[in-house]
């Protein structure tokens, strides 16, 4: 059995670019680049940290995707009304069969 029948989600991801606001100082806009990336979402426990008197969540769910999924660190993954910010990603062992990648969900 391939990992691709284990994906049964496809999710758009969003990359932030910077533009100009009304008043013209430098804002921050997130473009779509790359539509329908298969992938398979899943709950995670969420790691905690606690530093400088304050509660830090890292990540919630994983979300596992081609290994050559065309991601960088500070994207987004939108999924139907849902956005995640990307933690960090991991090609599982170097292995190219599938890439892991820590969310949070931030709407």
């Amino acid at each position: 059995m391939s990992i691709d029948n284990l994906f049964n989600i496809v999710v758009d991801v969003s990359r932030a670019t910077l533009t100009s606001d009304d008043y013209g100082a430098q804002a921050k806009a997130w473009a779509t680049v790359f539509e329908g990336l298969p992938g398979r979402l899943q709950r995670k426990k969420a790691i905690e940290q606690v530093s400088f008197d304050r509660q830090t969540v890292w990540s919630d769910f994983n979300f596992y995707t081609e290994p050559d999924a065309p991601i960088q660190n500070a994207d987004r993954i939108v999924y139907d009304s849902r956005t995640f910010e990307i933690k960090g990603f991991d090609n599982a062992n170097q292995a190219n069969v599938f890439m892991k990648v820590d969310l949070l969900e931030i709407k």
